[in-house]
């Protein structure tokens, strides 16, 4: 599924023009986007156009086929020789072409969780849920006083409590209570 770039430049050539036209190199092929929507592909030497009422009405007799198999179906561009026709056409289909889907935050995970919040959220706003609330609480409490400044997490037990280097919880200044007790 190549494409030379030959082509490619070809295609960009003919495209010239067209104000917000991108081309980005995905998969051994490229990947036009028009003001930030993807307009087609290229690969095989071929221009696979989005399809679209705009296209199929511009296009009526364009060869249909799918960019690979079990896509869906792109419209073949029938004649890249015509630069006018090219860019009245990527103009046109411009309005059909669905919005980018919005960008995962670098901090998402695909197991089912939502991203971090918000460092500037707070409790004041009422913007916060209570599991974030509890979080910061929990992490107030054990980062921000009594001698765990500069501590990694690793030093902090799932309950919260101060582990020593040697594994037995500690109060947060590093000493035990008199009972023996945790301190808290």
């Amino acid at each position: 599924m190549a494409v030379t770039d030959d082509y490619a430049s070809f295609v960009a050539d003919q495209l010239a023009g067209l104000a917000g036209l991108t081309m980005k190199r995905m998969f051994g092929g490229y990947v036009l986007h028009l003001r930030g929507r993807v307009l087609g592909f290229l690969f095989d030497d071929e221009f696979y156009l989005e399809p679209g009422p705009a296209a199929f009405r511009l296009l009526p007799d364009a060869e249909r086929r799918p960019l690979f198999p079990g896509s869906k179906e792109f419209i073949i561009f029938p004649d890249v020789d015509n630069a006018l026709l090219m860019r009245e056409v990527a103009e046109a289909v411009w309005e059909d072409l669905p919005l980018p889907k919005p960008r995962r935050s670098s901090g998402h995970r695909s197991s089912g969780r939502r991203p971090a919040a918000s460092s500037s959220a707070s409790s004041s706003s009422g913007g916060t849920s209570p599991e974030i609330e509890s979080f910061l609480d929990f992490y107030r409490s054990t980062f921000s006083s009594g001698g765990t400044e500069g501590r990694a997490f690793s030093d902090v037990s799932e309950d919260g409590k101060d582990v020593s280097e040697d594994g037995k919880d500690a109060s947060r200044d590093g000493k035990k209570d008199a009972e023996g007790g945790d301190g808290q």
